[in-house]
């Protein structure tokens, strides 16, 4: 699946082009994931083995949502700025496994169809690659894919499991156990190592996510996007320091052979010079990401960040719409409303908080900082009632402990300020302390409510 971090916005999939690139491809699947497991783990074992051997792969998921919405490979393809759709099916007929996939320019002309068999999926995907090489090779050089990435069929088929169920709303639940039953049968898969923790991160569970990406490098010490991820993790995390972050970082942007990880590591950097409060370094990071993949959100989204942190509100409202305007980025759309709501919040425009916040919610219900903030704007307008369910909502969703922390801290508030209610109060800001027991503006609410019993 390649999933990438940033340590702005914890998740986001990398689905984006190289303009200097001859040829990039996405990955596809022609049925939902949840219907057709088996066609989502091929497609995201193809673009991990593809990955690292000079060719911009998308993931399929990504490319899977926006054919949600274009309806053909194609067109999924021009979204993404690939220059062939690969269209993966993955059947199963007794004791034999077929492997289909279908290749599309992004003028819609098909160019080439590959179908293999073999007696597990593992055996039908070493030949469908091995012919695909062939396929392509007048126009794109895929050369030493990464394969086998494991020889268990019963970890393949937890693994495909795992991609199905992470790829929905809401998903890592899910996807957690099936991942972990994939380790279980192959200690020494790599990519299902590296989508674990990708899942933990998106659960708020960090330092487990960071001992997962350690593992998943264990297995596969040539993994640039999982020297990405481990860095991100461990800027966010007390695992390491900033050396450590940067020193994984680094490893990213040396491997030439990735150019999805290097352009997510100038990102990742980005984000770790902004941290220190160095705006323009930060910024050409961004800069150079944005050059290497033009169609990503990440850089826009960071560069937004950067703008709203240097109070260049107007920059930064600028950045956000454009990618608030990427339909078939669900998740940093959701994002871009969401930091429209903060900006809008922060210029006392509360009203459109409240829409920004909404609409971040309709891309991604299960967004908890959103809800947060919609009751954050919603207490400013004396909406209390509304205010007061956007909080629990945050809360009961618990998919991000600093969210949940927040949403806690900020139902405290509202009990002890406006609703004179210090005792439930008090058990707001001790459960928020749970989340974030080093927060000095939470505990000094709980001494400031007990004081006042």
């Amino acid at each position: 699946m390649i999933r990438v971090q940033t340590a702005c916005l914890a998740l986001c999939l990398c689905a984006a082009s190289l303009t200097a690139q001859a040829a990039s491809l996405v990955f596809v699947t022609t049925q939902s994931p949840a219907a057709a497991p088996l066609s989502a783990g091929a497609a995201a074992l193809l673009a991990d083995a593809c990955a690292p051997v000079g060719v911009f792969v998308v993931p399929w998921s990504q490319g899977f949502y926006a054919q949600e919405r274009a309806g053909q490979p194609a067109s999924v393809a021009r979204l993404v700025g690939a220059a062939v759709a690969v269209a993966v099916e993955c059947t199963e007929k007794g004791d034999a496994t077929t492997i289909r996939l279908q290749l599309h320019e992004v003028t819609g002309r098909a160019v080439g169809t590959v179908e293999a068999q073999g007696a597990d999926p593992l055996a039908a995907l070493a030949q469908a690659l091995t012919d695909l090489q062939k396929q392509l090779a007048p126009t794109m050089h895929l050369a030493a894919p990464r394969w086998p990435p494991t020889q268990s069929a019963k970890a393949f088929r937890e693994y495909a499991e795992g991609i199905a169920a992470a790829s929905q709303p809401g998903g890592a639940p899910k996807a957690e156990p099936h991942f972990r039953s994939a380790i279980q049968a192959d200690r020494q898969f790599a990519p299902a190592q590296h989508e674990l923790g990708a899942v933990l991160w998106d659960l708020g569970r960090r330092d487990e996510a960071v001992q997962a990406y350690r593992a998943a490098l264990t297995a596969r010490p040539d993994s640039a996007m999982t020297h990405n991820n481990l860095g991100v993790a461990l800027m966010r995390t007390d695992e390491g320091t900033d050396a450590d972050a940067q020193a994984e970082l680094q490893a990213a942007l040396a491997s030439s052979g990735d150019p999805a990880a290097v352009a997510f590591a100038h990102v990742s950097l980005g984000n770790l010079l902004r941290q220190d409060k160095d705006y323009a370094a930060a910024e050409k990071e961004y800069e150079t990401a944005r050059r290497l993949m033009p169609q990503h959100p990440a850089p826009l989204l960071n560069l937004g960040v950067t703008a709203m942190m240097r109070k260049d509100n107007v920059a930064a409202e600028g950045l956000l719409r454009r990618v608030a305007a990427m339909r078939n980025e669900r998740r940093a759309v959701a994002d871009a409303h969401r930091l429209l709501g903060d900006l809008s919040l922060r210029e006392a425009r509360f009203d459109q908080a409240v829409v920004e916040y909404q609409q971040a919610l309709e891309a991604r219900p299960d967004y908890a900082f959103a809800h947060c903030n919609l009751g954050a704007a919603y207490r400013k307008l004396k909406q209390l009632a509304e205010a007061a369910a956007e909080y629990r909502r945050a809360i009961e969703l618990d998919n991000d402990a600093k969210a949940t922390g927040a949403a806690h801290n900020n139902l405290g508030n509202l009990l002890m300020h406006e609703l004179n209610r210090p005792a439930e109060a008090a058990e707001q800001f001790r459960k928020a302390l749970q989340y974030d027991p080093g927060n000095a503006t939470i505990q000094k609410n709980l001494e400031r409510v007990q004081g006042k019993g």
